[in-house]
């Protein structure tokens, strides 16, 4: 009896000493900034149309409030849309001609922010979730070579909830995220009736330097 609680006393003292002596992953307020880029897979749900492939790029600000706990703050630079959109109910042109109902090919450039909250379930690897934020640059449909501007067509912005996960190796970070359309893109009439309930469908893989300053 004696014997087995020595050996139990050795082993909790062993574990508690292993326990003291881990070092935490993050501290509170340690500070990592970088460049991220990558592609951002898009189409316009329910058009029926082909997903687009663009750029995705920008700079972020991480910073952690616990060991597992951290806020980032992104502003990315993409380009989305959507090709090969054929309509039903296209708009007649002023002279009473109906124009072509497609392919159409629309393109958008956004200036997105985002907000995440990561949980980090172990050191090299997180999850987050938080506010995609949008703000059009420029956007534009094709027909029959033929560009116009839509911009004033649909919402100056655009709001989605991204879903992800973050694998770091060393100063590199390899993120996958969804992004949850939350609006709807179309604004004027015109573009209601070529758009009707289409939003932003979005998937993006960056890869970013981290750079830690404190």
């Amino acid at each position: 009896m004696r014997k087995l609680l020595i050996i139990s006393a050795l082993l909790t003292a062993s574990i508690v000493s292993v326990a003291q002596e881990r070092k935490p992953w993050f501290d509170p307020w340690d500070l990592y900034v970088g460049p991220k880029a990558g592609i951002a897979y898009s189409n316009l749900s329910s058009l029926g149309g082909d997903a687009k492939i663009g750029v995705n790029a920008g700079v972020f600000v991480e910073s952690h409030i616990t060991e597992r706990f951290a806020v980032c703050f992104d502003l990315m630079y993409a380009r989305v849309g959507s090709d090969n959109v054929y309509h039903n109910n296209v708009i007649p042109n002023e002279d009473g001609s109906l124009p072509s109902a497609g392919p159409y090919y629309y393109k958008f450039d956004f200036l997105n922010t985002q907000y995440k909250l990561r949980y980090y379930v172990m050191k090299n690897l997180n999850i987050f979730t938080g506010l995609h934020l949008s703000r059009v640059v420029k956007a534009k449909s094709i027909v029959n070579d033929v560009e116009s501007k839509i911009k004033k067509d649909i919402r100056s912005g655009d709001l989605l909830i991204p879903f992800g996960a973050e694998f770091s190796f060393k100063n590199l970070a390899v993120e996958a995220t969804y992004h949850l359309p939350v609006r709807k893109l179309a604004r004027s009439e015109r573009a209601k009736t070529l758009l009707g309930n289409a939003k932003q469908n979005l998937i993006t893989v960056t890869l970013a330097y981290k750079i830690q300053m404190f």
